[in-house]
């Protein structure tokens, strides 16, 4: 379904991206793991376009992936959010909506459906009059899940999902991911968690500038793929 080729990526002179190749299939929830600093979020960027690629192909059903990025809902890292812009959390939700209804024109009664199923889903329709910034940071990472169902996409991008929220969150997340695997989406999602979360994943992709292992946790989390990607040895996440 989704196909990454030779990506590579430069940030300022420096490899920041070196010939990175996988295939995504649907219904999976895909984890990518690694060190700080190991590219992980420049590859999401790189296979949306929204930082340049120094080459590679990024295919999505065998077309151009940026011929067809309306059917993908990516969800940024938090500290890439303007929290104090002044907009309500239905609104942000709302925003999923401008390619099907429009820009500049009124949403329609089946956006509006759309965008309150989203924030019911998520437990958060009673808050939606709310300014996103007066949120708790796991209130905040679920109105924005929110956004993503709302867009009604075939691929789900999400960059560190999981940072700063609380256990409730961490639990609704997890469960509409396995709701949009049993439907056939695909979910690529970075994350730094190396602990009992890894079993809520299908496959993985190791990653340090390059792609050190991918598959499953068994052929991934390996001794010396850890020690290659980490620089030592984490040999208990292979039992």
């Amino acid at each position: 379904m989704l196909e990454v080729q030779h990506l590579a990526v430069n940030y300022r002179g420096v490899c920041a991206l070196e010939n990175v190749s996988f295939r995504l299939e649907p219904g999976q929830v895909v984890g990518v793991i690694g060190p700080n600093g190991a590219g992980k979020s420049t590859m999401l960027k790189a296979i949306l376009g929204l930082i340049p690629a120094r080459s590679g192909v990024v295919k999505f059903r065998a077309r151009s992936l940026k011929q067809q990025l309306q059917q993908v809902a990516y969800v940024p890292q938090r500290s890439q959010i303007d929290w104090d812009y002044p907009i309500t959390a239905w609104n942000v939700v709302m925003m999923a909506r401008t390619r099907h209804t429009g820009w500049f024109r009124q949403p329609t009664c089946q956006s509006e459906e759309v965008v309150a199923a989203a924030l019911r889903r998520v437990g958060m329709l009673d808050l939606r009059k709310r300014q996103i910034g007066e949120l708790s940071g796991g209130q905040q990472q679920r109105v924005f899940l929110a956004r993503s169902l709302a867009q009604e996409a075939e691929l789900f991008f999400f960059d560190e999902p999981f940072v700063g929220i609380d256990k409730k969150t961490e639990e609704v997340i997890f469960s509409i991911f396995a709701e949009l695997k049993a439907v056939g989406k695909t979910l690529l999602v970075i994350s730094h968690d190396l602990g009992e979360s890894l079993s809520q994943y299908d496959n993985f992709l190791l990653l340090n500038k390059q792609l050190i292992a991918t598959g499953s946790r068994q052929k991934v989390f390996t001794a010396a793929n850890i020690q290659e990607a980490y620089g030592y040895n984490l040999n208990w996440f292979a039992s």
